[in-house]
């Protein structure tokens, strides 16, 4: 009879890898983590951002690793972050296991120093300002009286490039407060700012001079001005 021997034979078995979410959207601002388990003995775990670079802790974006898990945070977040994140993991034998993570970056509806009131003399073409953007781009809708006087059949109202409220001849009966309406269908979000816009009107002032010449003619002078009138509590507002 011959010789046995038993050979002992390294065996690992293969890692799991797992990212607590598949799927995660950020608001332009906003922070988060993620976090990478490993089912098994890893070697390392590393991170990788949507560029294919390893990751390395900064100010903004931090690795935290602990045995068999690491956290991946995101600090106030920007649109340049977004991408596919990937969490790798080595084991003995050099061979490796990934998971990864689909992080999108979206930027809430904002608005951009809204004045109210507004003023505008009466008879010019008015441009009510309100700038909005969001990703993405908002669908902008502008209210009067509790009415979208955009989708009207008038060409009294029209809404410019920049979402801004275009006004013919303003008058008088178009004061009032205005909404501007701001929504992005795919989330859901919606917001508002209500403007006041206050049309100042004027009326003409004739005055009439007499002059009496040496000769003993006279000269007849008209002088004609445009007198322009406040609303009472705005005028007060303008001399404080």
């Amino acid at each position: 009879m011959g010789l046995h021997a038993c050979i002992p034979l390294s065996y690992s078995p293969v890692l799991q890898v797992t990212i607590s979410l598949g799927k995660v959207e950020l608001s332009v601002g906003e922070s988060k983590f993620f976090t990478c388990t490993v089912i098994g003995e890893p070697v390392s775990i590393e991170w990788y951002s949507p560029d294919g670079q390893k990751v390395v802790s900064n100010e903004r974006v931090v690795v935290q690793t602990e045995g068999i898990r690491s956290r991946l945070t995101i600090y106030n977040a920007n649109e340049e972050d977004a991408g596919i994140y990937q969490c790798q993991v080595f084991d003995v034998n050099g061979k490796s296991q990934e998971a990864t993570i689909l992080v999108e970056i979206y930027k809430k509806l904002t608005f951009h120093e809204i004045k109210s009131p507004q003023e505008f003399r009466e008879g010019d073409d008015a441009v009510v300002i309100c700038e909005v953007n969001s990703s993405p781009a908002p669908i902008v809708t502008w209210l009067h009286n509790n009415r979208d006087i955009i989708t009207e059949l008038s060409d009294k109202f029209t809404m410019i490039d920049n979402n801004s409220l275009k006004i013919q001849r303003i008058s008088k009966k178009n004061e009032g407060i205005y909404r501007c309406e701001g929504r992005v269908e795919a989330r859901g979000e919606i917001d508002f700012r209500d403007i006041s816009v206050i049309v100042n009107g004027y009326k003409k002032n004739k005055v009439t001079q007499y002059n009496c010449t040496p000769d003993d003619s006279v000269q007849r002078l008209e002088i004609s001005s445009n007198l322009s009138w406040l609303d009472p509590e705005r005028a007060a507002e303008m001399k404080s």
